[in-house]
C-alpha cells in the first residue's frame, strides 16, 4: 500500500477518464456503463 502512496505522491500514477458527462445526463452516463465499452472510469460533473 506504501508503493502505491508514492506513486501517486510521485504523480506515477495517472486515472484513465473515458467520458464526462453533467449531472442533467446522468441517463446517459449509466447507459454507457451499461455498455461495457467504456475504458476508463465515467465521470459525472456535479457543479459546472
Amino acid at each position: 500500500l506504501q508503493i502505491l502512496a508514492d506513486w501517486a505522491d510521485d504523480r506515477k500514477l495517472q486515472a484513465v477518464i473515458d467520458s464526462v458527462y453533467s449531472l442533467d445526463d446522468i441517463q446517459a452516463a449509466h447507459l454507457r456503463s451499461q455498455t461495457e465499452r467504456a475504458v476508463g472510469k465515467i465521470v459525472i460533473r456535479i457543479v459546472e
